[in-house]
C-alpha cells in the first residue's frame, strides 16, 4: 500500500502551487512509491503491479507456480520516458549532484532526495530533520534493476553534508555494483540512447512485473513495480 496524496485546502494549493509543490512541499510518499516513479521511467512508462512474491514452490522445490507480470497503467510516453532516463544520466556524472554515485563501466540514470521532516504536532517542517534519498536504475540503456537508498535522519559530521546525493549516493553506489556481479552485467565502454523499452527490477521488490514493449527485445531482467496508482 501507499500513502494517499496529501489532502490540502484549495486555497492553500492555489496560493502556494508554483513555489511549494515543485519543490516536494505539500506531498507525501512512501518509499514504495519513489520507487515505482523511477521504474515507471526505466520501464518505459509502463507502471506494474509490485509483488513480494515470485513463485511458489512445493517442500521439494518443484515450482507450482509463478506471477505473470500485471500492468497497471502507462503514466509517460515511451519517448517521455526516455528522454527523461536520458536527462536523469546528468545527476549521476562529475557534474551532477550524485557523483558518488557513480559505478565505473556503468552508466546510471538517477534523482537525490533531500526532504524536511513534517512537524507531526504543529503546521509545517521540522528544522534540521530531513529524509535523505537516491534512486537509480543501471544500465541506463537496458535498465537491468531499479535501487532506492533511504536515511532518515542522517548522522552527518556538518549540515551541509547531509544532502542525498553525498549520503545515499555512496551507498547507491556500493549496493548497485553488487547487484551488477550477481546479474552478471558486463561492464561498457560506449553506451547509447536509453531504450525506454527495456524493463528494470527494483531490488527488493521481487518478481516479476512488466514485458517489454511490442516490438522491442526482450528484457533483461523482469520485476515488481506496481503498488498503487501514484498520485
Amino acid at each position: 500500500g501507499g500513502l494517499p496524496a496529501a489532502r490540502l485546502r484549495a486555497a492553500c494549493l492555489r496560493k502556494h502551487r508554483a513555489s511549494r509543490c515543485p519543490l516536494g512541499h505539500a506531498w507525501r510518499v512512501t518509499p514504495l512509491q519513489m520507487l515505482l516513479a523511477m521504474c515507471g521511467i526505466a520501464n518505459g512508462g509502463n507502471v506494474g503491479a509490485a509483488r513480494s512474491v515470485k513463485s511458489i514452490v512445493d517442500e521439494n522445490g518443484v515450482v507450482k507456480s509463478e506471477l505473470q507480470p500485471i500492468v497497471l497503467r502507462r503514466v509517460l510516453s515511451e519517448e517521455a520516458a526516455a528522454d527523461v532516463a536520458l536527462a536523469l544520466r546528468g545527476v549521476v556524472s562529475d557534474r551532477g549532484t550524485a557523483k558518488e554515485a557513480i559505478v565505473p563501466g556503468f552508466t546510471i540514470s538517477g534523482k537525490t532526495g533531500t526532504a524536511q521532516k513534517v512537524d507531526p504536532e504543529h503546521p509545517g517542517y521540522l528544522k534540521g530533520k530531513e529524509i535523505v534519498s537516491f534512486s537509480g536504475f543501471l544500465p541506463s540503456e537496458h535498465p537491468a534493476f531499479v535501487l532506492l537508498v533511504v536515511l532518515d535522519e542522517a548522522h552527518t559530521k556538518t549540515a551541509e553534508e547531509n544532502y542525498g546525493g553525498k549520503v545515499a549516493g555512496p551507498i547507491f553506489a556500493r549496493i548497485a555494483a553488487q547487484a551488477a556481479r550477481y546479474l552478471n552485467l558486463e561492464p561498457q565502454e560506449k553506451h547509447d540512447k536509453p531504450d525506454a523499452g527495456r524493463v528494470a527490477r527494483p531490488v527488493g521488490v521481487g518478481p516479476e512485473h512488466a514485458a517489454a514493449a511490442p516490438g522491442r527485445a526482450p528484457p533483461l531482467a523482469r520485476g515488481g513495480t506496481g503498488g498503487r496508482e501514484l498520485p
